[in-house]
């Protein structure tokens, strides 16, 4: 979701609701979050991965706080280069995956969060950027479901031999 801000210190606001045309994602592992004022409050069923983004002009840092807590629960390291308007900087996973924009994720657990992300620096002082959230979905690993295999016929070849 894109979220808005203004200076270093400020926290960031909405922009992303049915009345501005936000529409959820239809990944079926995205969790949509309507953004109005933060906080922003969201139950997880499961563990899930919030994942955050500077975007459009670089230099950005963002600091992550949950239920109130004076604490962030994940700050976005500070990045060597300022710059405007990059092509591709509306692009989230683009920014994500490119190491010159500021980008961090963190697990956050099942059950009820009160997210707010406040700008720890911003060199343009205004900007956006997004951030998601993952369901986390987990699937067994090739190599355990080998070893299972391997456990199997391992049990089919004791009983055979016994009987």
């Amino acid at each position: 979701m894109r979220f808005k801000f203004l200076e270093s210190g400020s926290y960031a606001t909405g922009g992303c609701t049915a009345e501005t045309g936000c529409e959820p994602m239809v990944e079926t592992n995205y969790v949509y979050v309507e953004l109005g004022d933060s906080p922003w409050e969201i139950t997880l069923a499961g563990a899930a991965l919030l994942r955050i983004t500077d975007a459009f002009m670089k230099g950005d840092t963002y600091a992550v706080y949950d239920n109130g807590v004076e604490k962030p629960i994940l700050e976005t390291p500070g990045v060597a280069e300022f710059a405007m308007l990059l092509p591709n900087s509306d692009n989230p996973g683009f920014c994500y995956e490119d190491p010159s924009f500021s980008h961090g994720a963190i697990v956050l657990a099942q059950g009820e969060h009160s997210l707010t992300i406040k700008v720890l620096y911003s060199p343009f002082g205004y900007g956006d950027a997004y951030f998601r959230i993952d369901r986390i979905i987990s699937t067994p690993e090739p190599l355990s479901i080998m070893l299972l295999g391997f456990g199997f016929l391992g049990l089919g070849a004791i009983r055979r031999s016994r009987g």
